[in-house]
């Protein structure tokens, strides 16, 4: 009994990791992710939730940099026009790529912890 809840409390967690890998080549199964992630957080233990609890604040900086980031680049792209939004296009593209690894570096990190039983402890903020 005792190894199903172990595989279940490193399984779903694993499980919402993966679903972040594939959002960063396609954008969907972000949105799944974070669903499974706040419907599993009530019940969870400890480790698990300390995952859910990262997955949760990974979707949401990524959401709402991401949405900030391409604001910017769309302010950028109209003022191509009289030159000063090519910077602006660079600008938003090297926070694009960023954005992008910190996503990459921080489920990596998550997945290794998950997969070992070990709760989340690695940085909260905006460091690699």
């Amino acid at each position: 009994m005792n190894e199903v809840q172990t595989s279940s409390a490193t399984g779903t967690p694993t499980l919402v990791y993966a679903l972040y890998f594939i959002a960063l080549f396609t954008g969907v199964p972000f949105f799944i992710g974070v669903i499974i992630a706040y419907l599993a957080r009530d019940g969870a233990d400890a480790t698990s939730r300390s995952h859910y609890d990262h997955q949760i604040a990974i979707f949401w900086r990524v959401f709402l940099m991401g949405l900030i980031i391409w604001i910017f680049m769309g302010v950028s792209a109209v003022l191509t026009v009289i030159l000063i939004g090519f910077v602006g296009l660079l600008i938003g593209g090297l926070a694009l790529l960023y954005l992008w690894v910190w996503t990459l570096v921080r489920c990596i990190r998550g997945v290794q912890a998950s997969s070992n039983g070990q709760p989340y402890n690695g940085p909260f903020g905006w460091a690699i």
